[in-house]
C-alpha cells in the first residue's frame, strides 16, 4: 500500500515540475533543441509469485535534434 501511495506522489510531482520544450539558437539560421522525456513502471506480484521480488524501472530517453535553416522564408 505504501508503494502505491509513494507512486501516485511521484507520479503528480513529475507533472507539476514539467517544463516547455525550448531551444538555443546559436545564429538565425542554426538552432540546437531537444525531447527529455521520462518514465517509472513498479510491478507488485504480492503473494501470487513468492519466488521473485517486486521490482521497479525507469527510463529517461532523450532526442537530440539540430535545426539548420539555409535562407529566410518570405
Amino acid at each position: 500500500m505504501f508503494t502505491r501511495i509513494a507512486t501516485l506522489n511521484l507520479l503528480i510531482v513529475l507533472i507539476l515540475i514539467s517544463a516547455p520544450a525550448a531551444a538555443y539558437e546559436v545564429t538565425d539560421k542554426l538552432s540546437f533543441g531537444g525531447i527529455l522525456a521520462g518514465a517509472y513502471q513498479y510491478q507488485i506480484l504480492g503473494d501470487s509469485s513468492p519466488d521473485y521480488e517486486d521490482t521497479g524501472r525507469g527510463a529517461v530517453p532523450f532526442q537530440a535534434e539540430i535545426n539548420y535553416t539555409p535562407s529566410t522564408v518570405q
